[in-house]
């Protein structure tokens, strides 16, 4: 050990010793002497080496990389290893003794590959010596490299590049010391910028592809894999669940499908407007809430007033209970639960909790309903439930094992997300019975949706169309979502009493005149649906590798490290 050396701790000379073997391997030796004042090198120093590098489309290059020896002073010292993302963290040192200051010399010694890359028929070292995240200056870098000895000089190429990442600094010289030997040396100190990054030198050396073993078709297999199992194990998994949504929409979508439908006059088997929907589309019940409301107004159990807004407040809806419905229908339910201490009630956000409780009534009496009509099959949800689950896992041990961007596996997790839903969806089938229901069904919305009935072929005689069929079928018209079809059947008759002074005025609706429907059902729905699931009052708070075509920090090793 010599003796200290005034002014700061910093790196004298840093020498990297590489040679390179047929297959491409590197075995690397590296020479730090540091001028040590226990300002921050306390114990010893800290050597950040790469063990992977970014690839492209959110890809991780791995390779191996084997410590072989380490040495303070040149002898064998105490050291630890620790992985910390991209890099292996060499601490160098005895944690419970300090270093004497003064200059000391430590000896990394490690082998590594999967570092020559082969572009057209040159095979190209590219590296980074020192790295560039140091936290003190370096006064001289050396790299010696020392190629096979089928390798002639005339075949080699060579050049570097000093100054910090991405500069093109030519801080250098470089010379032959044998004949498969070469020198790379800086010729002024390197510096450290006030942003944490050390200068450093990059060299380049290429030779003729053929001088190296080539790995074999199946090494290159592995390794890409390995270098894209998150991509491959995402895909594979988007594979398997399309696969599985194919065969659910064949099965229980495809061989279903509706026969021949003709339209019907009159809902099926007496379901009121929300069953209706529900059964023939699994709707959310806050939707058809609306539809079951006006039927009841129909039916003479309830009054809609429509109240205008002014200037400071919005336009709402009030109930007015009239009578109480037979207590052996779904009505009754929701009429006791709107006007459980009232006789009126106001759709606004004081009276939320109502209106909801009135969806969650009517969600339990439609899931009772379809029972007999609709097939869940629940083998092949939980076939999908099962890849969705194993996929989800398999997304982010990758990510963690195999070091993939954790925000590229959150996407992948969403993506093979949306998958199994899609899927899943396709499990939803009818039975028997409610095939034929929803045949019914269709055929009903047809007769709703098509205006020149008279051409189609139909089964028996047409109602008549007149104020009290549209007031009939208008909760049903609103639930399938073919309203404003519903309201174009009657658009000619209603202009024809509004011009004889007899508009059409439902008297289960009070409000501003709206044309010739009076009603705006599109109005009420969202009103009610916006309700019918009550917002919370509080909502929960939010709480390196090688690139470039040249300059410094273009090539593969670097890395940094310091003084602990």
């Amino acid at each position: 050990m010599a003796i200290s050396l005034n002014g700061q701790e910093r790196i004298l000379s840093f020498t990297s010793d590489i040679q390179v073997f047929e297959d491409g391997k590197l075995n690397v030796t590296e020479t730090i002497n540091v001028n040590v004042t226990n300002n921050i090198i306390k114990h010893g120093i800290f050597r950040y080496l790469p063990r992977a590098y970014k690839r492209a489309w959110y890809g991780v290059y791995h390779f191996n990389i084997y410590i072989k020896q380490i040495m303070c002073d040149h002898n064998p010292c105490l050291y630890r290893v620790e992985d910390d993302g991209f890099y292996k963290v060499v601490y160098i040192g005895d944690k419970y003794n300090l270093i004497s200051p003064g200059v000391h010399t430590y000896t990394i010694s490690y082998t590594i590959d999967r570092q020559i890359n082969i572009v057209r028929d040159r095979a190209h070292l590219s590296w980074n010596v020192a790295g560039f995240y140091w936290q003190f200056a370096i006064d001289k870098i050396l790299a010696k490299v020392t190629l096979p000895l089928n390798i002639a000089q005339q075949e080699v190429m060579y050049q570097a590049y000093t100054g910090y990442l991405a500069e093109d600094g030519k801080n250098y010289t470089a010379r032959w010391i044998s004949p498969h030997s070469l020198l790379f040396q800086t010729s002024n100190p390197l510096q450290r910028s006030l942003y944490n990054q050390t200068q450093d030198m990059t060299i380049e050396v290429t030779w003729p592809a053929h001088k190296t073993v080539q790995p074999s078709f199946f090494a290159i297999l592995k390794y890409n894999f390995l270098d894209y199992i998150l991509h491959i194990w995402t895909l594979l998994s988007g594979c398997i669940l399309i696969s599985f949504g194919l065969y659910g929409w064949y099965k229980f979508r495809y061989l279903q499908r509706p026969r021949v439908i003709i339209p019907r006059f009159y809902p099926p088997e007496k379901l009121t407007p929300g069953q209706l929907a529900y059964v023939l589309n699994i709707t959310d019940p806050g939707v058809l809430l609306a539809s079951e409301l006006v039927a009841m107004a129909v039916k003479g159990y309830l009054r809609i007033e429509y109240v205008k807004g002014g200037f400071f407040f919005g336009s709402t809806y009030i109930l007015h209970a009239l009578h109480k419905p037979n207590s052996s229908t779904i009505y009754y339910d929701i009429y006791t639960t709107l006007f459980k201490n009232t006789s009126t009630l106001t759709i606004n956000e004081k009276n939320a909790i109502f209106v909801a409780q009135a969806r969650e009534i009517l969600k339990s009496y439609y899931e009772k309903l379809i029972e007999p009509y609709r097939d869940f099959n629940y083998v092949y949800q939980s076939v999908i439930d099962i890849i969705w689950v194993v996929s989800i896992i398999g997304c982010f041990i990758s990510s963690y094992l195999f070091l993939f961007d954790m925000g590229f596996a959150i996407v992948a997790a969403l993506g093979i997300s949306l998958l199994a839903y899609i899927a899943r969806r396709f499990s939803y089938s009818y039975t028997l019975v409610g095939r034929q229901l929803r045949d019914d069904i269709i055929g009903f919305k047809m007769f709703l949706s098509t205006t020149d009935i008279d051409r189609m072929q139909v089964i028996g005689t047409p109602p008549d169309k007149n104020p009290q069929l549209y007031e009939k079928y208008l909760p049903y018209a609103m639930a399938l979502g073919i309203e404003n079809k519903w309201n174009s059947q009657f658009a000619s008759q209603f202009k024809l009493r509004e011009k004889s002074n007899m508009p059409y005025v439902p008297v289960w609706y009070q409000g501003p005149y709206y044309g010739l429907y009076n009603f705006n059902a599109n109005s009420f729905a969202s009103q009610i649906q916006s309700f019918s699931k009550p917002k919370p009052t509080t909502w929960p708070g939010g709480s390196g590798g090688s690139g470039g075509s040249g300059g410094a920090g273009s090539g593969r090793g670097g890395g940094g490290g310091g003084g602990w």
